[in-house]
C-alpha cells in the first residue's frame, strides 16, 4: 500500500455551535432594529385639570351613567333627563341638571358652584368647563370645554 493518508475531520459540532450563535444574534438584531423603527411617535398628553376626590367620584358616576343611558336608548332616541332621575341614576338623581337638547345635559360639579359638566350622549363624551367657557354651551360644538372621556 502506498502512503496516502486522508484526514477525516470528526463531526463533533464545533462549527455548528458557531453558526447557531451567529443566526441567533442576527435574529435578535433584526428584532431590535424592527422594534426601534416601528415605535409610535410621542403624542402630547392633554392637560386635564386636577379633580378633587368628590370630582373624580362624580366623573366616575357620569361615565357609568353614560353607559346606562346607552342601555336605556331606544330607536335612536336618548332617554330624557326625567327618566334618568326617575331611575335614580347618580348624579342625575341628585338634581341640578338641565336638558339642553336630546341627549345633551348640563349639570353642576360637586363642591364647585361655578363649575359644570356637559354630557353629550350622541358624542359619547363628558366635558368639563374650561377657563373660557361661559354662557350656555352648544352640544354640537363644545368650544372651550375639556374632554374628560377617551
Amino acid at each position: 500500500m502506498s502512503g496516502c493518508r486522508e484526514r477525516v475531520v470528526p463531526d463533533d459540532g464545533r462549527n455548528e455551535n458557531r453558526w447557531v450563535a451567529l443566526f441567533t444574534a442576527a435574529v435578535l438584531l433584526c428584532g431590535v432594529v424592527g422594534i426601534y423603527l416601528r415605535q409610535a411617535p410621542d403624542t402630547p398628553v392633554a392637560q386635564t385639570p386636577d379633580l378633587t376626590p368628590a370630582g373624580r367620584q362624580q366623573l366616575t358616576e357620569l361615565v357609568i351613567a353614560l353607559d346606562e343611558a346607552g342601555f336605556m336608548a331606544s330607536d335612536g332616541h336618548w332617554p330624557a333627563l326625567a327618566a334618568m332621575e326617575q331611575a335614580l341614576i347618580p348624579p342625575f338623581s341628585e338634581g341640578g341638571w338641565q336638558e339642553l337638547a336630546n341627549g345633551c345635559w348640563l349639570g353642576p360639579r360637586v363642591g364647585q358652584p361655578d363649575a359644570r359638566w356637559l354630557v353629550s350622549l350622541p358624542a359619547n363624551a363628558i366635558f368639563l368647563d374650561g377657563e373660557e367657557a361661559s354662557g350656555i354651551p352648544d352640544c354640537t360644538t363644545p368650544l372651550h370645554w375639556i374632554l374628560m372621556t377617551p
